[in-house]
């Protein structure tokens, strides 16, 4: 396997002298990291770059049915518009369930029944923005997954086109990460579709962000295969119950370790899902959570003793594209250590030992070349925190705390902001905003989220199909042209 980090910038100079051609691996192993103070990206060719990226959507083809419903044939027409306004990267989702038409739960889930057009389709996109000279930034999704996974059924609904789009399976996978079979089939996934564009020198990185890879939310709390698994960790550090209740202050009249619940926030945003499916919160003392966290970082993702860990992950990308940059986005250091309740003590740089362990690995994680963030205001009718969260002065602190317990390279997956809660103005304040602090920060590169709005209506409501800089007849909002001189 060939490196994919380079120690110091005369890489650059030797790859450029080799003359590496463009367009296949045979020769070259694509894009990698020039690492040494300043880490960049270099392309096949060797030369430096920074990734300018926008999420790509058409107006029909979004979210789990971006190929499905993706006209090939408007492609080129929205490169030319995209390289005009100075993006070099095109971001792309590409879903388990969009390649997976069948798989066999009794071998598992391994592929039996491929969707060959949107394979197809996958294909031809990549030749497209490779011979149109962008580069693209792949991100592997579950948002729908084949029919046999067990996950969440969404039904048929239509767009506000009148589109029917049909029931699916998908984003919230029961049993994620802790049922062996569940997870093999997700490798077969991975391998495949890294497989499927390891040809293409102009892949910048396969991303893995928290939204795919976390453990903490509601619909956890009623995985009976999760639940074991967290109770095997208690009982290997511990099988006392009592040591857990006096180290949680807990009251609860648990007899053994089966009685301990998983964790889950009593957040407002959580309720309806929580009320739903009659689900009481369980938010008990910091410790519990730090355990949790314990658990979940070094007990699962590195070790990969009680779950699929990062090595299980990055291992699967690999073996279909040896040479890939893997990234993996994670949450805030600043959320994170309070998830660990010590909060005032990491701000303080104080951070208490077992906490400081758990950080390190989760923004360190094994098999990862590349640790992301992500950027969007938090939407607010107060005036003063609307311009503080237009500012982003926030989202330059959430890099500056990435920088201060990772030494991986960073990168913003996806920055962006929606014209339903703010003004078309505030918009491209906020994303000229975010260039500008992106470039002074010196990352490798960052994503807008997103190219177009999309039709919405029944599968989005009115926020998520709202964050395009182009509408939906492709007439560019006041955004595109407050970033194309800074995307120069």
């Amino acid at each position: 396997m060939k490196k994919r980090l380079y120690s110091t910038i005369a890489a650059v100079i030797v790859f450029s002298s080799l003359g590496f051609a463009t367009g296949n691996k045979i020769n070259s192993s694509g894009v990698r990291i020039s690492k040494g103070k300043n880490p960049v990206l270099l392309n096949a060719k060797g030369k430096p770059f920074v990734a300018k990226g926008i999420v790509y959507y058409q107006p029909q083809a979004s979210h789990h049915y971006f190929f499905e419903m993706l006209d090939l044939k408007r492609v080129p027409r929205d490169l030319e518009i995209f390289r005009k306004a100075g993006f070099n990267t095109i971001c792309i989702t590409i879903n388990w369930g969009e390649i997976f038409k069948e798989v066999d739960p009794k071998n598992s889930y391994k592929p039996v029944k491929f969707y060959n057009d949107r394979i197809a389709k996958i294909k031809k996109l990549l030749q497209i923005i490779r011979d149109s000279g962008f580069y693209v930034y792949i991100s592997p999704a579950k948002e729908i997954v084949p029919p046999q996974i067990p996950a969440k059924d969404y039904p048929a609904k239509k767009d506000e086109t009148g589109r029917l789009h049909p029931s699916f399976r998908g984003y919230l996978v029961h049993n994620w990460l802790v049922d062996d079979k569940i997870s093999a089939g997700f490798k077969y996934y991975l391998e495949y579709m890294a497989k499927l564009l390891s040809p293409f020198d102009n892949v910048v990185v396969y991303a893995l962000p928290y939204e795919l890879m976390n453990l903490e939310w509601p619909w956890c709390h009623v995985d009976k295969k999760l639940k074991a698994r967290w109770q095997k960790w208690l009982r290997d550090k511990n099988p006392n119950v009592n040591y857990w209740k006096k180290r949680w202050h807990e009251t609860s009249d648990w007899k053994s370790i089966k009685d301990i619940p998983l964790p889950i926030h009593d957040w407002g945003i959580w309720h309806d899902y929580l009320d739903f499916n009659n689900i009481k919160p369980v938010d008990p003392h910091v410790l519990v959570w730090r355990d949790f966290w314990e658990f979940n970082a070094i007990g699962i993702f590195k070790t990969g003793k009680y779950g699929m860990s990062f090595e299980d992950v990055c291992g699967a990308i690999r073996k279909g594209d040896p040479d890939a940059l893997i990234l993996y986005k994670p949450f805030v250091p600043k959320r994170m250590s309070w998830e660990l309740g010590c909060l005032q003590e990491w701000l303080n740089r104080k951070t208490p030992p077992d906490a400081q362990k758990i950080l390190t690995t989760i923004y360190n994680p094994p098999g990862i070349d590349i640790i992301a963030c992500q950027g969007y205001p938090i939407a607010t009718t107060n005036p003063i925190n609307r311009k503080a969260e237009i500012s982003f002065e926030e989202k330059v602190n959430e890099v500056k705390w990435l920088r201060r317990e990772s030494h991986l390279p960073v990168y913003c997956q996806e920055f962006g902001i929606n014209h339903h809660e703010w003004t078309l103005e505030e918009c491209a304040e906020f994303l000229a905003n975010g260039i500008t602090e992106y470039k002074n920060l010196g990352i490798l590169g960052y994503n807008i989220w997103q190219s177009h709005d999309f039709y919405g209506g029944g599968m989005w409501g009115k926020v998520q199909p709202a964050f395009g800089i182009y509408d939906t007849n492709g007439i560019p909002h006041p955004a595109v042209k407050a970033i194309t001189p800074l995307l120069k």
